[in-house]
C-alpha cells in the first residue's frame, strides 16, 4: 500500500452536506478507482472514516467502499514563487542597459513565466523547486511567473520599464533683438520635454521658467521648462555680450532620459550700428517745402531724418523739436519708414542744413548723411559749362576750355576736376553767383563736378551728391604730313608709299602727270597747271599702285587727314620716272635668298638680269671672321655679269657668320639689286643616316641647316618639334629620325612627314592597308615600327634597315605592311614579323576586310591579288 501526502486545511469548523462538523480536511488519493476523496476527521471520533467527493463545489459523501485501508497519510503544504529584476519587484532603465532576471519556486509541480511588452508576448516553463537566473535581459514590460502542486498554486510579477534617449542635435541661436532659440531633435516615445539653461548667478530666470537653484559652484542658475510639447523654444530678450549653456530631457511615463542633450552654447552679440544712407539728396521748392531722400541701407530698421532751421523759425508740422544747436533750431522725425521724408512750412531765402541717420538695433549710424545746404523759395540755378568743348588739341596732347559756373550768392561751392586715367582733384572752391577757370585739357578729356558746401574743406564732398558735372573733350586737328614717303615706277606702273601718322585716318596721295598724259585710271582730274594735270585720289592704306607710261617722268606727293581736314603740307615732291625697260636682277644661292649652311658645304649661286647696261657685286659680313672680312667693308664678288653662275666652299674661318652677296644692275635711269643672306652655321654636318630622336631624349639631331630638338611640354598627347629652339608648328609628335640627309616625323596618330622647305609634308600610308616594299624598289615602308628599305646587294635577299640601321640579321626580298606590323619574306617563301628587337618566324599574313567602305575594300582585295602572284611566280621560278 502507498503512502500519501494529504494536505492539511487548518482547523476550523466547517458545515458539510451531511451535517457534521469537522475540523480537519485530508486530501488522498485511492488507487482502487483512481479517485480523489476527503478524509474527515474530528477529535471524540477521531477512529471513524467518512468519505466526501467534491463535485461542482459542493460536498457529496462517497457511495462506494474502500477496497483498503491507507497506511498513514500526511499534510501537503501549498507552493511558493519568488521573481525579482536586479533583485527588485520593478526597475527603471535607459535605452541600451541590461538586467538580470532572478526567480525561484518551491513545493510547486510545474511553473510558466510569462512576459507581456513591447518585444511582444512570450511564454517559458522554469523546472519546478528550481532556482534560475537570466543575465543581460533588455525586455521592457511586465513578466509574472505561476507555480501549482497539489498543494494549491503561487504567483509573483515585476515589471521593467525605460526612460527615452536624450535629445540630439541640441542648437542654440540669438537674433539681433537678444532672442536665443534653441532647437532639437524629437525622440521616439518622448511625450514631452525638459528645456533647461543656465544663467549667472545674479540674473533671474525669464518668466515661464523654472528657477531650480544655483549650481556649478554656485555660479550659475538653473531655468527650466518641466513639461515642454514642442521641439523648439525662444527665450526672449536676453543679455548681450554673455554666453548661455542649453540643454534638453526628453520624458515618457518612466521619467526623464538620464542624460540632457546639448550642451549648446550661445552668445548674443550686440549689434553694430549700421552705416548712413548714401546718396543723400535735400531740396526745397518755391512755396518752403523741403523734401529729404537717400538710398536705403542693408539692416537699417529705420531712418532720422533732421533739418536744422534758423533759430526764430518753427519746425515743419509733424517734425520734433530737438533743441539748438548754435544759431539753429533742431528738427528730427525719429522712427520713420522708407527712404524719403517732407517738411512744409519752412522759411524762404534761409540756408537750411538736412542730415539723415540711419538706425539699428546698435543704434545709430555714425556719422550721418550730409550736411546738405539748401534753399527754399526761387534760388539762382548751379550750373556747369565749358568754352569752347570740344577744343582742339596741340601738338603736346593739351588744349585750354574756359570752365564757367553759375550757383546761388549765399552758397559755397567746390568744383573738381578728374583726368581722364587720372584721380579727382578740386579746382575750385568759391561762394557767388558764378566764376570761371581755364584749365588745360588732356587728350580724352577731363571731367569737371560741382558740389553745394559749407565750408572749401575737399573732406565735405564724402557721401555727397555732385549738383552736376560735365565732361570736356580734347580733340586734335588736321594730322602731320605723312613720313618717309617713296615713289618709283617700273615700265608701266607706279608705287608710292609713306608710313602711317598719328590722327591720321586717310591719306591723299597726289602724281603730277605730263600734259600730253591723262590721269591714272581710278584718280581724279584735278585741273592742269604748269605743264602737268593734277591727279589724286583717296587711300586708307600706306601704299598705291597706279598705270603709267614707260618712259615719262612724273612728281609725286601725299597728304594724310582725318575729320579735322588734310594735313597743312604734304609729304613730296618726289621727281620719278617709268623705266624704258624694265631693269630686274636675281641672285640665289642654293636656289633661295636666305640660306643656313655648315662648314665644308658647297653654295650653288646663279644670277640673271634683263634690260641692264652694267652688272657689279659686292659682299659683307656682319663682324669680323677669321678669313680676313672686316664688318661694314663691302668687299668686290664675282657676280659682275648679266647672268652666270659659281659655287663657294664654306670654311671654318667662317663658322657663325652671316655674309650678305648683293648682285645689283641698271642702266642710265635705275639700278637694280638682288641679294642671298648665308648664315653659317657653327654646329657639325648633317646627322648620319638612321639618328633617331624621342621626346624623352635629351638629344639633338643637327639636319637640314637646323638643330632639331623636342620640347618638354606636351601638347594633345604629344611633344613638339622645336627647330633651333622654336617650334616648327607641329604638334603631338612622338619619333624624329634623319635619315639619308631627310628628316621624318610621326605624331601619336601614327602619321608620318617629311621636312621640306616648306615646312612640313604628310607622306600617304595607313596602318589598315596592306603595304608591299619589293626588294627591287628603292622607296620607304612606313608604319607604327619605323622607316623601312632594302639596303644594296647582289643576291636576291637584301639587308632590312629601320631608321636607317639594320633591323636584326633580316634577309629578304619582300616587306609588307598589315595592320601596323612590318613582315618579310626571303626567297625562300619563309615568313617573318618584327616583334620590335628582331625577326619571328611566322605563318604568311593574311589580309581581312573590316571596313564597310567599298573602295577600301577593294583596294584590300587587289593587294591581296598582287600578294597570291607574287607568291606564284616566286614558287615557279
Amino acid at each position: 500500500m502507498t503512502n500519501y501526502t494529504v494536505a492539511n486545511s487548518g482547523s476550523g469548523s466547517v458545515s458539510s452536506p451531511i451535517g457534521i462538523p469537522f475540523d480537519r480536511i485530508f486530501q488522498a488519493y485511492e488507487n482502487h478507482d483512481q479517485q480523489w476523496g476527503l478524509y474527515l476527521a474530528r477529535g471524540p471520533y477521531l477512529g471513524s472514516n467518512l468519505w466526501l467527493t467534491l463535485q461542482g463545489g459542493t460536498w457529496y459523501q462517497a457511495h462506494y467502499t474502500l477496497s483498503t485501508s491507507f497506511d498513514s497519510m500526511t499534510t501537503s503544504a501549498a507552493p511558493t514563487v519568488h521573481l525579482d529584476v536586479n533583485g527588485q519587484s520593478s526597475l527603471t532603465i535607459s535605452a541600451g542597459d541590461s538586467y538580470a532576471l532572478n526567480w525561484n519556486s518551491t513545493n510547486s509541480t510545474s511553473c510558466s513565466l510569462v512576459y507581456t511588452g513591447t518585444s511582444g508576448n512570450q511564454t517559458w516553463w522554469p523546472n519546478a523547486n528550481e532556482a534560475g537566473s537570466a543575465g543581460g535581459m533588455t525586455y521592457i514590460g511586465s513578466f509574472t511567473m505561476t507555480c501549482t502542486s497539489s498543494g494549491g498554486s503561487a504567483s509573483a510579477s515585476v515589471q521593467v520599464l525605460q526612460v527615452p534617449p536624450p535629445p540630439d542635435s541640441v542648437t542654440a541661436s540669438c537674433d539681433a533683438s537678444g532672442n536665443v532659440t534653441v532647437n532639437w531633435s524629437a525622440v521616439s516615445g518622448a511625450d514631452y520635454y525638459m528645456p533647461y539653461f543656465y544663467v549667472p548667478i545674479a540674473q533671474s530666470c525669464p518668466a515661464d521658467w523654472t528657477d531650480t537653484g544655483t549650481s556649478v559652484a554656485n555660479q550659475n542658475r538653473a531655468c527650466i521648462i518641466s513639461a515642454y510639447n514642442s521641439t523648439s523654444i525662444t527665450i526672449p530678450g536676453m543679455p548681450f555680450n554673455q554666453t548661455f549653456v542649453t540643454y534638453a530631457y526628453s520624458h515618457n511615463s518612466a521619467g526623464y532620459s538620464t542624460t540632457a542633450g546639448g550642451p549648446a552654447n550661445v552668445t548674443c552679440t550686440a549689434p553694430t550700428t549700421p552705416p548712413p544712407p548714401s546718396n543723400f539728396t535735400a531740396t526745397c521748392d518755391v512755396g518752403g517745402t523741403a523734401t529729404l531722400g537717400w538710398s536705403p541701407v542693408s539692416g537699417a530698421d529705420w531712418y532720422q531724418p533732421i533739418i536744422y532751421v534758423p533759430t526764430g523759425y518753427n519746425c515743419p508740422a509733424g517734425w520734433t523739436y530737438g533743441g539748438v544747436s548754435g544759431s539753429y533750431n533742431e528738427c528730427h522725425i525719429t522712427g520713420h519708414n522708407g527712404t524719403g521724408a517732407q517738411g512744409a512750412g519752412l522759411p524762404l531765402a534761409q540756408t537750411l542744413i538736412g542730415y539723415v541717420y540711419s538706425h539699428n538695433a546698435g543704434g545709430y549710424s555714425n556719422p550721418a548723411a550730409g550736411p546738405q545746404n539748401f534753399m527754399c523759395g526761387q534760388q539762382t540755378p548751379i550750373t556747369l559749362s565749358a568754352d569752347p568743348n570740344p577744343c582742339t588739341l596741340d601738338n603736346t596732347g593739351v588744349c585750354s576750355s574756359t570752365i564757367s559756373w553759375t550757383a546761388p550768392a549765399s552758397q559755397t561751392v567746390q568744383v573738381w576736376v578728374q583726368a581722364a586715367g587720372g584721380s579727382p582733384q578740386i579746382m575750385s572752391c568759391t561762394g557767388g553767383s558764378s566764376s570761371t577757370l581755364a584749365p588745360w585739357i588732356i587728350e580724352g578729356g577731363d571731367t569737371f563736378t560741382i558740389y553745394k558746401t559749407n565750408t572749401c574743406d575737399a573732406s565735405e564732398i564724402s557721401g555727397k551728391t555732385a549738383e552736376t558735372s560735365l565732361v570736356v573733350k580734347g580733340t586734335y586737328g588736321a594730322p602731320p604730313p605723312p613720313t618717309n614717303f617713296q615713289a618709283s615706277c617700273t615700265a608701266s606702273t607706279a608705287t608710292l608709299s609713306w608710313d602711317a601718322v598719328s590722327r591720321a585716318t586717310t591719306y591723299q596721295p597726289i602724281i603730277y602727270v605730263p600734259d600730253t598724259d591723262s590721269c591714272p585710271t581710278g584718280w581724279t582730274d584735278g585741273g592742269h597747271s604748269g605743264g602737268y594735270i593734277f591727279c589724286s585720289t583717296g587711300s586708307g592704306a600706306t601704299s598705291i599702285t597706279a598705270p603709267l607710261i614707260s618712259g615719262h617722268s612724273y612728281i609725286g606727293y601725299v597728304y594724310s587727314g582725318n575729320a579735322a581736314g588734310s594735313s597743312a603740307t604734304a609729304s613730296g615732291p618726289i621727281n620719278f620716272s617709268c623705266q624704258a625697260n624694265a631693269v630686274t636682277a636675281n641672285l640665289i644661292g642654293n636656289s633661295s635668298h636666305d640660306i643656313r649652311v655648315n662648314v665644308g658645304d658647297t653654295v650653288n649661286y646663279a644670277w640673271t638680269s634683263a634690260g641692264a647696261t652694267f652688272a657689279v657685286s659686292s659682299y659683307t659680313v656682319d663682324v669680323n671672321d677669321a678669313c680676313g672680312n672686316l664688318a661694314g667693308l663691302s668687299k668686290p664678288w664675282i657676280a659682275n655679269t648679266f647672268s652666270g653662275s659659281g659655287t663657294e666652299t664654306i670654311q671654318s674661318c667662317q663658322a657663325g657668320h652671316t655674309y650678305t652677296y648683293t648682285y645689283e644692275v641698271g642702266d642710265s635711269k635705275t639700278k637694280v639689286p638682288s641679294s642671298v643672306v648665308v648664315h653659317v652655321l657653327s654646329q657639325a654636318a648633317n646627322s648620319p643616316d638612321g639618328t633617331a630622336l624621342t621626346p624623352t631624349s635629351s638629344g639633338s639631331i643637327v639636319n637640314s641647316g637646323s638643330t632639331w630638338t623636342f620640347s618638354s611640354q606636351t601638347s594633345a598627347g604629344g611633344y613638339l618639334i622645336l627647330k633651333n629652339g622654336v617650334s616648327d608648328g607641329s604638334s603631338g609628335n612622338l619619333l624624329l629620325v634623319a635619315l639619308k640627309g631627310k628628316l621624318f616625323v610621326r605624331n601619336n596618330a601614327a602619321q608620318w612627314f617629311k621636312w621640306t622647305t616648306g615646312g612640313w609634308q604628310q607622306l600617304s600610308y595607313s596602318l589598315d592597308k596592306a603595304s608591299l616594299l619589293p626588294s627591287e624598289t628603292g622607296s620607304y615602308l612606313l608604319n607604327k615600327q619605323g622607316i623601312w628599305y632594302f639596303g644594296a646587294a647582289s643576291t636576291a635577299d637584301k639587308p632590312i634597315y629601320r631608321n636607317g640601321k639594320p633591323a636584326g640579321a633580316g634577309m629578304a626580298n619582300y616587306l609588307i605592311n598589315i595592320g601596323g606590323t612590318t613582315y618579310a619574306r626571303n626567297s625562300l617563301k619563309a615568313w617573318y614579323s618584327w616583334n620590335g628587337t628582331g625577326w619571328v618566324a611566322t605563318a604568311a599574313p593574311t589580309i581581312g576586310v573590316t571596313t564597310t567602305s567599298a573602295q577600301t575594300a577593294a583596294l584590300l582585295d587587289a593587294i591581296q591579288a598582287i600578294l597570291l602572284q607574287l607568291q606564284q611566280w616566286v614558287g615557279g621560278r
